[in-house]
């Protein structure tokens, strides 16, 4: 009798070095938060992603129950404190994923990783939670890699990992780290196939959008010289007031396309976002609760929507998220600065 694929995907899992399933067979995923900073798309693609695959539990894990701080000012609950998550999940996670944090250095954070994987955990860090990562010692002697920006900074402090670049993502042993922020993408579709294996896997690109999620990369290629600077401190200097960008968010929205345009748009240091809903409270398609920001959009504000028409912006699911974005930056400040977006999220716009 053949072993379905959630079962060969635990089996999988054990070899790659995973923890503990639940007992009803479900593997654990804690996406982990710091609260005073967090990437937002390092966060919620991968959350987003796992949880519509349907083959683990996900849980948005952080020090305390405080909101989570995205680094572009929004905020989301999370599901379980460190603490609390060790009391319910005493045999730890199978899989644990590292955004980029404000604060990388944060000891509870690295000891609750030190911890996690003396319990058989994979570690999956997405770009430059792979500096986290690097701070637990965990790294030393294997393969790894991140955000290309950051890349002169880890080998001068963390020598003795192997930094590798040209690739979206590396696994060595127990340990998964990816490139740049959209790298969450392709990087999240790999621990589908890690968990249930390569046809579940295929089956969740299809669902965001993708072809392919191949670590094939070419990270030579970006680069933020003083160009890049002189265009954001011109930017941040003569924008005012902020473009204004009602995030229209109801219930079920996608994280992925919400991630997106509530990261892309910062980074143009032109524009401010905020979380519109009916509620101060509004769950995604997979449970992580959003935090609204701002009752109705003022007079001033851009609306987006996601999935449905309506916005000055429209944005949709998966991996089209970002294309739909990018587009409307190219239209609404032009090309150059569509390019200094899509290079900070070290991303190959075509």
């Amino acid at each position: 009798m053949r072993m379905s694929g959630i079962v060969l995907g635990l089996v999988m899992g054990v070899m790659a070095g995973g923890g503990a399933a639940e007992a009803d067979g479900r593997p654990v995923v804690a996406v982990l938060a710091q609260n005073d900073g967090t990437e937002i798309t390092d966060f919620m693609v991968p959350y987003g992603v796992i949880g519509s695959a349907g083959v683990a539990d996900v849980a948005a894990v952080a020090p305390s129950a405080e909101p989570i701080d995205f680094m572009n000012g929004l905020e989301a609950l999370p599901d379980s404190t460190l603490s609390d998550f060790d009391v319910t999940h005493p045999q730890g996670a199978q899989y644990v994923i590292i955004p980029a944090f404000h604060d990388p250095d944060n000891e509870v954070t690295r000891d609750w990783l030190r911890a996690q994987s003396a319990k058989g955990a994979v570690l999956v860090s997405i770009c430059d939670g792979s500096i986290v990562l690097a701070g637990t010692g965990l790294l030393d002697g294997k393969r790894a890699t991140g955000h290309f920006h950051s890349v002169d900074m880890r080998r001068k402090n963390f020598p003795d990992v192997q930094w590798q670049t040209n690739t979206r993502y590396v696994k060595d042993g127990a340990f998964v780290t990816s490139s740049g922020v959209s790298a969450s993408l392709p990087t999240a579709l790999f621990v589908v196939e890690l968990i249930a294996g390569r046809e579940a896997a295929r089956a969740a690109a299809r669902q965001q959008g993708m072809s392919d999620f191949s670590n094939a990369h070419d990270s030579d290629r970006f680069h933020l010289g003083w160009r890049n600077y002189l265009r954001a401190a011109w930017a941040y200097l003569t924008t005012w007031p902020r473009d204004d960008y009602a995030l229209e968010v109801g219930e079920g929205v996608d994280e992925v396309g919400f991630a997106f345009a509530a990261d892309m748009l910062p980074r143009t240091y032109r524009a401010h976002v905020d979380i519109v809903a009916d509620a101060p409270e509004v769950k995604t398609r997979n449970g992580l609760r959003l935090l609204r920001t701002a009752n109705e959009a003022d007079k001033r504000a851009a609306v987006v929507t996601f999935g449905h028409e309506g916005g000055a912006l429209n944005v949709n699911t998966g991996a089209q998220a970002f294309e739909d974005v990018a587009a409307y930056l190219t239209t609404r400040y032009g090309a150059g600065m569509a390019g200094f977006v899509t290079t900070q999220m070290e991303y190959a716009a075509e």
